[in-house]
């Protein structure tokens, strides 16, 4: 065999890995349920609608758990977010991240105070994959349940003829294949 042939098999074999791995994203991701998970704690990664008021919601109905709402823009005052007394001592604000990474590690600090060992983990359905990654890695013996916000461009078909829905898809696809990616190196080189 060539080397053109080989790395046209290469590129091919690889080709259709990407594309087969993406449907099973596709898949995985309109498929998580939202639940009502009895954690011991709460934690909404900000970046989508709805994820605030959902966590909230969750919060609702048991209100002494510990919530964490990570990545807030620094302005954002928890007045802004909730005037109701009973949550006053239960909701924190975390301001040090800006990337699911970052999130991750200020998840993980947050809980070292808090010493939850299960979690319910508030975020857009297409973001879960990869923030569970970065989750489970900084909090390896914490159990992480996934709650989905799916905002209302995905509560349809319509989405399937969006191209800017697409375009997201594929650009948090490949940002949880190099996060993927990643963590098996680093796990194959220890």
């Amino acid at each position: 065999m060539s080397w053109s042939a080989f790395f046209k098999t290469l590129v091919s074999c690889l080709l259709i890995a990407w594309v087969g791995g993406f449907f099973l994203y596709l898949y995985q991701i309109h498929h998580f349920k939202e639940t009502h998970p009895l954690t011991e704690g709460i934690v909404i990664l900000t970046g989508g609608k709805g994820r605030i008021k959902k966590g909230i919601q969750l919060l609702e109905t048991t209100p002494q758990k510990p919530l964490l709402i990570s990545g807030v823009r620094t302005r954002l005052q928890l007045k802004e977010i909730t005037t109701s007394p009973p949550y006053e001592g239960h909701i924190d604000l975390g301001f040090n991240a800006t990337t699911t990474r970052e999130n991750a590690k200020e998840v993980s600090d947050w809980n070292k105070e808090k010493s939850c060992s299960s979690l319910t983990v508030v975020t857009s359905h297409y973001h879960i994959p990869r923030s569970l990654l970065e989750l489970k890695a900084a909090l390896p013996h914490i159990i992480l349940i996934p709650y989905p916000i799916i905002s209302p461009s995905f509560q349809n078909r319509r989405w399937l003829s969006e191209p800017d829905l697409w375009q997201l898809l594929f650009k948090e696809y490949n940002k949880y294949l190099i996060v993927f990616l990643e963590m098996r190196i680093r796990s194959f080189l220890k």
